[in-house]
């Protein structure tokens, strides 16, 4: 149960490519799983499998009508580099099944190859040389990186774990897929 807002008014992450692509890569780009089970009592809840920062991931994805397993369909992934603590993120790549295009929000194409990465919002920003802006990819100025570092440094300050999620078009699954290469 749960809703999106923004300045206080309802926001659909299906009508909002910018918002659509964060959730769809948060959930792609992590290994928690959400799972429906039933008490002995017969009531049904929600549990997570993993890691908790993943799991609310997961969780808001869900919320936003963004589900595992028709993501997984869509973008199945073929290649990831796991999160390790000097790298400060995980990547995963995946190939992008137009049969299942519905999953693209409106005014935004997937590639038919594509990276996601999460981790910690300075290290995903340095790799960044655009940004997503109403679905379009555009150039990230320096005031716009430095609008971002501060709200993440808001966020922080605030005691709230925060994550910086990204994507890379590709033209194909790398045949070695490493840090260096994706």
């Amino acid at each position: 149960v749960g809703e999106f807002s923004l300045d206080g008014k309802p926001l659909d992450p299906w009508k909002d490519p910018d918002v659509a692509v964060l959730l769809q890569g948060g959930m792609l780009c992590n290994d928690a799983i959400l799972e429906e089970k039933v008490s002995d009592a017969g009531t049904r809840f929600w549990h997570i499998h993993g890691d908790p920062t993943e799991g609310a991931m997961v969780v808001s994805a869900a919320k936003g009508g963004f589900w595992r397993a028709e993501m997984q369909k869509a973008f199945p992934r073929v290649q990831e580099i796991c999160f390790d603590s000097d790298r400060k993120r995980m990547t995963t790549i995946h190939r992008h099944d137009e049969t299942h295009d519905r999953h693209a929000p409106p005014g935004f194409r997937y590639p038919s190859c594509i990276a996601f990465v999460k981790g910690a919002p300075d290290v995903v920003l340095d790799l960044c040389g655009r940004v997503l802006l109403n679905g379009q990819a555009v150039d990230l100025t320096d005031a716009k990186r430095q609008e971002i570092l501060g709200q993440n440094h808001d966020m922080a300050s605030s005691a709230l774990r925060v994550l910086g999620v990204a994507y890379r078009p590709l033209d194909d699954v790398p045949s070695a897929c490493t840090p260096d290469n994706v």
